[in-house]
């Protein structure tokens, strides 16, 4: 066991914490050998976290990582675990990041699904989903007024 693999304390972490841990060391040389070098490893903006933010020439990607043991019962991938709200966060993160630092790069968002033997860490799946999450379309000026009278011709505006 290593340094890393202990709490503040010095005692064993949960399994499920280093798995998560393994599973990101796995995700960063991943993308290194796609190319990409690490910028980031557990980003925090806020109340946000991002688990890794790597880049090349042309693009940043924020990456989640979800990483579960080989044996997982529910019979879902790990990278369905990801909801539309941390999804968002990722969005807001990765834009946040890139005004921090002055960047004017694509920006994107991948989600690394690993599946793990929890006793030997080694990887028997990974799904690299690559640009899995889209802006929202969103809508400008919501509300438009013709001033022809108090509400009278006010039109909603169609999504972009």
């Amino acid at each position: 066991m290593s340094p890393d693999d202990l709490n503040l304390k010095g005692a064993p972490l949960p399994e499920h914490t280093l798995l998560g841990r393994k599973g990101e060391e796995y995700a960063a040389r991943l993308m290194r050998k796609k190319g990409y070098k690490l910028l980031e490893q557990n980003f925090r903006l806020g109340k946000m976290e991002v688990d890794l933010i790597v880049g090349n020439r042309s693009e940043i990607v924020v990456v989640e990582v979800k990483t579960r043991a080989y044996s997982y019962a529910d019979h879902i991938a790990p990278e369905d675990y990801v909801d539309e709200d941390k999804k968002r966060r990722m969005l807001a993160v990765g834009n946040a990041y890139m005004k921090m630092k002055d960047l004017t790069k694509n920006l994107r968002c991948d989600i690394i699904g690993l599946i793990m033997n929890p006793e030997t860490f080694e990887v028997t799946e990974c799904h690299h989903l690559i640009d899995a999450v889209k802006p929202r379309p969103h809508t400008v000026n919501q509300f438009t007024h013709t001033g022809k009278g108090f509400g009278a011709h006010i039109r909603k505006k169609k999504r972009l």
